[in-house]
């Protein structure tokens, strides 16, 4: 007979705060049409080897909105599951 496997606060709100990067990285990669590798690639720092001449920004506007508009779902998730994990309690 399996034993039945009770969750605890503290494993709930880890495991929501562990699956938010993998889901705003996927978010992203979704609504902004690229690839994961793409994805970490966009994430790195620009070296700026001559001050006359800047990087040009690597992403657009339309997509800073997406990506602006997917960290804040993300965080309403969490911030919604850390709210109801404060009202109802499960030591």
């Amino acid at each position: 007979m399996a034993r039945k496997k009770y969750k605890n606060s503290l494993h709930d709100l880890h495991n929501q705060l562990m699956k938010a990067p993998i889901l705003f990285r996927n978010s992203v990669c979704k609504d902004c049409g690229i690839s994961v590798p793409t994805y970490y690639r966009l994430l790195r720092p620009e070296v700026v080897r001559d001050e006359a001449n800047p990087p040009k920004p690597k992403l657009s506007n339309a997509d800073l909105e997406k990506i602006l508009k997917n960290g804040e779902e993300i965080l309403r998730k969490v911030l919604n599951n850390f709210n109801r994990i404060k009202k109802n309690p499960k030591n």
